[in-house]
């Protein structure tokens, strides 16, 4: 899936040299054209595993073992081209710090609409050693204005993982005197239940227009936001370890690589649904605010 995945985005987005040709190989239709037999069709793909079996069968696109996201599809979860931010919406920053190579430093910009849609509408990736944390927080305040005591402008979620970080982020003015302080809170770093909660927004159970198919409340910005977009496909649980009682399962762990984007996705929409008590726990008992994440800023900052 991984080799497959830049020819199967070429094909999405119509972006297929006009020279080249795509066929599948499709069993499926082998059979119903008498290639195969009934038979041996039933047999075979009676041991084929689910997941697998639309790629066997009909030459689909491959997915990864152990996929978390699987219910991700382009056509449903990416906002239409002409797209352009709405006016009176929510927006948030989600950031999983990194300052490596293979450790990317990711920031999310999100809205969230009046029926609790969310769009990420642009991302900020970065791999580039010779950045240093304030030089982040920098590029990231140039992309979009971030005005203070705006009702429409909330706290940046992060990675609680930095308590540096936060502290660089809350005294950002001091570091750089042109920027202003940036407003952080530690996201919610539940990793299960924060996975489930952005599968429940990718459900497509959002019923907007009673004429129209229910939509899901996550959108993405395919075209600014390709690295959130890549992980989504990409991010999955450790290959299984081929023993045990059940040796085709994948361990029940994630996969620690090139996660950077939707871990920032996580921490954000996680923690904001957690502060309003709406998370899969939450069909049995309210959370209480106050035992989801940290609000880092100075007292100096809360008398400006």
């Amino acid at each position: 899936p991984l080799m497959s995945m830049p020819l199967q985005m070429m094909e999405e987005k119509n972006e297929v040299p006009a020279t080249w040709r795509i066929y599948r190989a499709n069993t499926d239709m082998a059979r119903k054209y008498g290639h195969v037999s009934e038979s041996w069709f039933n047999d075979f793909f009676g041991m084929i595993p689910e997941a697998m079996r639309d790629v066997r069968m009909k030459g689909l696109w491959g997915s990864f073992e152990g996929a978390i996201y699987p219910e991700f599809d382009t056509r449903f979860h990416c906002l239409p081209e002409e797209w352009d931010i709405p006016p009176a919406v929510h927006h948030r920053r989600m950031i999983d710090w990194g300052f490596g190579a293979d450790n990317a430093f990711c920031c999310l910009f999100a809205c969230r609409n009046g029926i609790g849609q969310w769009m990420v509408y642009d991302e900020y990736y970065s791999t580039d050693t010779r950045f240093s944390a304030v030089e982040h927080l920098c590029a990231i305040s140039d992309m979009y204005p971030w005005p203070r005591n705006n009702p429409y402008y909330g706290t940046t979620w992060a990675d609680p993982s930095n308590i540096n970080c936060f502290r660089i982020a809350a005294r950002l003015k001091e570091y750089a005197p042109s920027y202003d302080y940036m407003s952080i809170s530690a996201g919610n770093n539940s990793v299960d239940e924060g996975i489930e909660y952005v599968k429940y927004l990718l459900k497509r159970s959002l019923v907007i227009d009673p004429d129209e198919p229910p939509a899901p409340r996550l959108l993405i910005d395919r075209k600014r936001c390709p690295n959130l977009v890549r992980q989504m496909r990409a991010y999955r649980r450790l290959r299984s370890s081929k023993t045990g009682l059940n040796p085709a399962d994948a361990q029940d762990k994630v996969l620690k690589a090139d996660d950077h984007a939707v871990d920032a996705l996580r921490y954000g929409v996680f923690s904001e649904a957690a502060l309003s008590g709406i998370t899969p726990r939450s069909i049995a008992r309210k959370h209480s605010p106050g035992r989801h994440g940290v609000h880092v800023e100075s007292k100096r900052l809360d008398k400006r």
